[in-house]
């Protein structure tokens, strides 16, 4: 077992290299997703090694509908047609309900988005978004039915009265995970 978990987490590190680019402003050259072969490998190689899902992730602060949406959904569907693996991904803020419905018509299962750290101490983590736009990500989500995994960074100054993440998910609505 201990040979398959480190197995596991070298996998793990070779498939965060399929990772998107960030899309930069037009004064930078811009990037798109992920390519299909990469994609088609790191499945292959997942399942030879007992890995179950391949995480799509990107850096950039969020998916809307328009082209890099339809490229997302192109690896999604790959992934699910080719049956060796759960596409799963993380790929930010989503400000539409449409935006969740395509990537759940497209064969995702699981949505990585962490909660950071409690409403409160949030500001002081995170400048480029708010934890309302975080809520209303999973919200939207599970709306479309994929299934959520979400944690968040604790440790970084907060008191225990702020860390609303274990309060957050003893709530059954509000369960997340993708086991």
């Amino acid at each position: 077992m201990f040979d398959r978990e480190r197995q596991s987490r070298r996998l793990f590190g070779k498939l965060q290299l399929l990772r998107a680019v960030i899309a930069l402003p037009d004064r930078f050259a811009k990037y798109g997703f992920v390519d299909p072969e990469p994609v088609a490998d790191a499945a292959d190689e997942a399942n030879k090694n007992s890995v179950t899902a391949v995480g799509l992730v990107a850096a950039w602060k969020g998916l809307n509908e328009g082209p890099m949406l339809d490229e997302v959904c192109d690896r999604i569907r790959e992934l699910k047609a080719g049956g060796k693996t759960r596409p799963d991904a993380s790929l930010g803020i989503i400000k539409k309900q449409e935006v969740a419905n395509r990537l759940k018509e497209a064969g995702l299962e699981c949505y990585g988005h962490n909660l950071e750290s409690s409403r409160r101490f949030f500001p002081q983590t995170c400048t480029t978004h708010t934890f309302d736009d975080r809520l209303e990500t999973i919200g939207y989500l599970k709306k479309a039915g994929i299934k959520i995994c979400s944690g968040g960074i604790i440790g970084l100054g907060e008191t225990a009265k702020t860390v609303a993440i274990s309060r957050l998910n003893s709530r059954p609505s509000a369960r997340m995970s993708c086991r």
